[in-house]
């Protein structure tokens, strides 16, 4: 499950994939599957998300029952931890807002719980995390994993600042120029937000390279010592439950 944008639900899932989704919402509290249903009387901006969610999740796991045919769907979802999951689970999706968020909290969902990839303390704490962070928090997450995995010097804070950012070509009135300037600064602004907030989430760390001459105090910190972004244990524990390494 690379991160790519989630597929767009059929009209009419196939019977097998509409089975499991049954299976799937008979293990879920009330609250959700009145939302699903509600969805169909009024229109509710929870109840595309969880429409799809829930589809998405059942044609994955309706590909695992293909791939393995060991897998029990019945005995998964009479685990008593199952429910706790899916609840978070489902109510991060009704919550949420972007393709990447549904499909790390589908990659989470189907690892964490289906699976059983990883402990259930471990999934519960990846669903806690996921109903927090935003579409912004992933898109660095991954710029600063890339950096990482590609042997790269990881990413300085000015660095991330810039993540997202494309080569345009200013306009050529003063008041154009203006308006670009003002929105690359609220970006930049913005990405520095969210690294502050994966940092103190635990997600992201800062650790020094090797010193490039001789290191001495001074009002901005140690000389001569450059500080990068890097993924924390917490982080990468995270990132490999939402992203497929």
């Amino acid at each position: 499950m690379n991160m790519t944008s989630l597929p767009r639900p059929k009209t009419s899932p196939s019977a097998p994939v509409r089975e499991v989704a049954m299976a799937i919402l008979g293990c879920v509290p009330l609250g959700s599957m009145l939302q699903l249903v509600a969805g169909g009387i009024w229109k509710d901006p929870a109840f595309e998300n969880l429409r799809k969610f829930t589809v998405t999740i059942a044609e994955e796991v309706h590909r695992l029952q293909q791939r393995d045919s060991s897998f029990d769907l019945e005995e998964v979802l009479s685990r008593d931890e199952t429910q706790p999951l899916l609840t978070r689970a489902f109510d991060a999706a009704a919550r949420s807002f972007g393709e990447r968020k549904l499909e790390a909290l589908r990659n989470a969902t189907v690892q964490g719980v289906f699976e059983r990839q990883y402990s259930f303390d471990m999934s519960a704490m990846v669903f806690t995390l996921l109903d927090r962070i935003t579409e912004g928090h992933l898109v660095i997450l991954q710029a600063i994993f890339n950096a990482e995995a590609q042997r790269r010097p990881a990413l300085t804070d000015h660095e991330v600042a810039l993540v997202g950012f494309e080569p345009q070509r200013l306009p050529k009135s003063p008041e154009g120029q203006k308006a670009v300037h003002a929105s690359i600064n609220q970006t930049m602004s913005l990405n520095e937000l969210i690294l502050d907030d994966l940092k103190n989430m635990g997600l992201v760390e800062v650790k020094g390279d090797r010193p490039t001459g001789i290191v001495a105090p001074s009002a901005t910190g140690p000389t001569n010592i450059q500080f990068r972004n890097r993924l924390s244990k917490k982080g990468r524990l995270l990132y490999e439950h939402i992203f497929l390494i």
